[in-house]
């Protein structure tokens, strides 16, 4: 009879350390998980950091795999498609970049000027894949009172140079 009380105790005991384990798991989980839901947005975050240093990584060899350094002169460009604009290009402030490249920035403003010019421009500035291209940052087009598809054009334009 005594060894049935003792494992009746011990059970019994056994059963209210359950309990009392499972009531301390219950009321600890929810704080748990939300540590674990703050660690997978921080993987997460952490994965999207590194596959935007990726897309950096694979932009500075392309650039470095060209054959020259520097975008095409704006103003021989400008000057070979306007002639009659030579002070058509006013350069701007350049800021660094990543791995020893700098940011050229420039503005072309031609006044009057017809606006299917404006196209063969863009294409020019895009270049021929040897050097950097020259990216449109900003564009202002004014239609003139003198006639049709003409006007006013600013282009702020941006382009890599080392």
């Amino acid at each position: 009879m005594k060894r049935e009380a003792v494992i009746r105790g011990a059970a019994a005991g056994l059963f209210v350390l359950g309990i009392l384990l499972a009531a301390r798991a219950a009321w600890q989980t929810e704080p748990v998980a939300a540590q674990i839901r703050a660690k997978l947005a921080d993987l997460e975050q952490m994965r999207s950091l590194q596959a935007g240093s990726a897309r950096e990584e694979q932009a500075v060899a392309f650039f470095e795999g060209m054959a020259d350094h520097r975008p095409a002169p704006l103003r021989e460009l400008a000057g070979r498609l306007f002639p009659g604009f030579p002070s058509a290009v006013q350069t701007g402030e350049d800021r660094p970049a990543a791995s020893g490249w700098t940011i050229r920035a420039a503005e072309i403003s031609l006044d009057p000027v017809s606006f299917a010019d404006i196209s063969r421009l863009l294409l020019e500035l895009r270049g021929d894949g040897t050097r950097p291209p020259w990216q449109l940052t900003d564009c202002q087009i004014k239609a003139s009172e003198q006639g049709a598809g003409q006007g006013r054009v600013v282009l702020g334009v941006q382009a890599l140079e080392k």
